[in-house]
């Protein structure tokens, strides 16, 4: 059986999505201020999120047989990713650092973010760019660069490719 839909990581984005992200704040602030009732209201918070997950992945292949060690390697690579991904940054670079065989890390890889190296790269690249397109003057050119693309022209067809628009028109969308 397959398990290539599968996948244990979310991005912020996607938790946005979904309300995911609401929820998880909503438990945080019931939990933190322990008013009366609190608890009742965690459960009912958890309950959603659960259902919220579930449905989410309906009609996915269960998880694959991975071990914890190899998720927390994973993990571990999520998290390189996330703080080198302005520099290049390659899929054998990352299976050195979790101590894996480039073959064994990327089937592992997509089995447990439910994406290939370059998808999450990219997505990690634009989920930055995002950021600097809402909230600096930098030019198209320098956010590229910034954001460990090669050329401008890569940069705009990736991003173009996953949010179905250009960063300029998304700039000037959600120009704060």
């Amino acid at each position: 059986e397959s398990n290539s839909g599968a996948k244990c990581l979310w991005t912020r984005q996607e938790c946005d999505r979904n309300g995911l992200s609401d929820a998880f704040e909503r438990l945080h602030e019931e939990h933190s201020m322990k008013k009366y009732g609190h608890d009742i209201a965690c459960i009912a918070i958890l309950s959603q999120i659960l259902t919220t997950l579930l449905r989410e992945t309906e009609g996915e292949s269960p998880l694959p047989t991975v071990s914890e060690d190899i998720k927390r390697r994973i993990y571990s690579s999520t998290i390189f990713l996330r703080r080198n991904f302005m520099y290049d940054v390659s899929e054998e670079i990352c299976a050195k650092q979790a101590s894996l065989s480039r073959y064994y890390f990327s089937r592992n890889f997509k089995a447990v973010t439910g994406r290939t190296f370059r998808e999450y790269l990219n997505l990690v690249r634009i989920e930055h760019a995002n950021v600097l397109l809402t909230t600096t003057e930098k030019s198209i050119s320098e956010i590229a660069s910034l954001c460990g693309f090669g050329s401008v022209s890569h940069f705009i067809y990736t991003y173009k490719k996953s949010q179905n628009i250009t960063p300029l028109a998304f700039r000037h969308k959600n120009k704060r």
